[in-house]
């Protein structure tokens, strides 16, 4: 599907955002779809993670699931979504899908849609703010000082 930028639901992707190269390297990890599905597969591994510390599965199958987030392709997580419209369950069976049948009980055990949404959030928004927002408001403000 091709997306013209004048048929973006907001004015600020095709004013501001899509036309300028070094807004989406600053910002696209943190405001794009795909800056999200890459923040809540991370919570998916963080879970796994402190399973693992927490003796509930092996620090393999950790280790296992931080590998298999990385080979996720965000084409299948959008795909799997139209088939079954929840967008974290397509997360999920899609990780599952990189993972052997040891590591897959682990995904999203004991989350809801919710913790996985609203963690991955606050964590983009934590980074947004601490990487890209107070660096360009620094800069702004020493560029007002300097006049």
């Amino acid at each position: 599907m091709s997306l013209d930028l004048y048929d973006c639901v907001s004015p600020l992707d095709f004013r501001y955002y899509a036309n300028n190269e070094k807004l989406v390297a600053l910002l696209g990890p943190y405001v794009s779809e795909r800056g999200r599905l890459v923040s809540e597969l991370a919570v998916e591994a963080a879970l796994v993670r402190v399973c693992a510390r927490r003796g509930i599965c092996s620090p393999e199958i950790a280790a296992e699931v931080d590998a298999a987030v990385g080979r996720v392709r965000f084409e299948d997580v959008a795909q799997e979504d139209a088939r079954i419209h929840h967008s974290t369950r397509a997360l999920v069976n899609c990780l599952r899908a990189e993972l052997s049948d040891a590591a897959k009980p682990f995904i999203h055990l004991m989350l809801t849609s919710f913790d996985v949404k609203d963690t991955a959030a606050a964590w983009r928004f934590r980074e947004a703010t601490e990487k890209a927002i107070v660096p360009t408001l620094l800069d702004l403000e020493n560029t007002l000082i300097a006049l």
